[in-house]
């Protein structure tokens, strides 16, 4: 992700790193700068002030620990795996269905991905992800939410599709706790439960693509031999475009679990970030689908992943939007390859934690949970 644009007339972009308490702006006459400690708040405010220049005098300058940042380090040029030209260096023989290599190394060992290069200028991008460790939000009802990080000891284990929390199996996942409680329609026949297994392989390859698309790990021109993946991975291009959505990588596609009340579920967040300009800045939970019906339980799916974030946007005073994002096959009438769904609904939370609740009860009466 590239720094935010700010309207300053000396500071015109910054990002910041909630979890280091990093901030990195850029001035237009000397550079980019890195301060350390800032408060988030401070973020969050200088992207909404009408004079960033003057609040940032006020708020930083001088009260923080700051260093000028190289832009040109040919160091870092280097461990991003580019050539001191601006040429791609890539070696290894990892490929995906694109055909492209990713992440392969001379001696075969992986690299980590370019945003998860623990250097001065990649791990500034702007970041909105919740702290580690735990962090109470009051829902409706006044509910009390923890979330858990992969850094707390989350956990996805792909072989059985199921979420572990330092070493121990979590009870339901997201989308299991709604299909237990009854509100997901399920195949009502063999040849429709094939057609369905089908579409979840697709379903798969999109977001993976997508995802990779937004990491900078593949481009789009790279899909054009897979028609079935490529309208459906511009739609989210598009999306992304239309809304002024910025993902947060760190939380796109990574698993979280959530404690409401002392009822435990995990789930991966297909994409998560801020969407708008910095006047209307607003968090944003989108889940992406391909399918052709859009199913009234969708809502209690982006609830679910929402109360992730909540606590943070509240503390933030930020709102926290909810999306479905409709991926098509061909483009709309309109030239786009997308459907945006808003959730709007207050009732989903309580509905969605009444689903979690009555799952502990099933569970609890067929002895299938143990408390304590």
């Amino acid at each position: 992700m590239q720094m935010r644009s700010l309207r300053g007339k000396n500071l015109v972009a910054g990002c910041y790193d909630p979890i280091a308490e990093v901030l990195a702006v850029r001035f237009a006459k000397s550079g980019e700068y890195q301060y350390t400690g800032v408060p988030e708040n401070i973020w969050v405010s200088l992207q909404r002030v009408p004079y960033p220049d003057k609040y940032f005098t006020q708020t930083v300058k001088g009260k923080f620990t700051s260093r000028k940042i190289e832009v040109e380090d040919e160091s870092w040029i280097r461990e991003r795996g580019e050539g001191t030209d601006g040429s791609a260096r890539t070696s290894g023989t990892s490929e995906d269905a694109a055909g492209r290599v990713r992440n392969g190394s001379a001696d075969g060992a992986d690299k980590q991905p370019y945003d998860a290069i623990e250097d001065d200028r990649n791990r500034l991008y702007l970041r909105t992800s919740v702290s580690v460790g735990r962090c109470d939000a009051q829902g409706a009802g006044g509910r009390v939410v923890e979330v858990y990080l992969p850094q707390d000891g989350v956990e996805f284990h792909e072989d059985g599709h199921y979420y572990t929390l330092n070493g121990e199996r979590i009870p339901f996942s997201l989308t299991g706790a709604i299909k237990l409680a009854g509100f997901s329609r399920q195949p009502q026949s063999a040849q429709e439960a094939e057609a369905w297994a089908k579409k979840a392989v697709l379903g798969t390859k999109v977001h993976q693509y997508s995802d990779w698309l937004d990491r900078g790990e593949i481009e789009l021109d790279d899909l054009k031999a897979y028609p079935e993946y490529f309208n459906r991975v511009l739609g989210w291009q598009q999306f992304r475009q239309d809304f002024k959505f910025d993902p947060d990588l760190t939380l796109c596609e990574v698993p979280i679990a959530v404690k409401v009340n002392g009822m435990l579920y995990a789930t991966k967040c297909d994409a998560f970030g801020v969407m708008g300009d910095e006047e209307n800045l607003v968090m944003a939970v989108i889940d992406k689908k391909c399918s052709v019906n859009i199913e009234p339980h969708y809502a209690l799916q982006t609830m679910g992943e929402a109360l992730c974030f909540k606590g943070r946007a509240e503390a933030l005073g930020m709102p926290l939007k909810r999306y479905i994002v409709q991926l098509l096959p061909e483009p709309n009438g309109g030239g786009k390859c997308y459907r945006a769904i808003e959730h709007t609904d207050r009732n989903d939370e309580r509905i969605f934690v009444g689903a979690c609740l009555a799952n502990v009860y099933k569970r609890l009466e067929y002895g299938t949970l143990k408390v304590g």
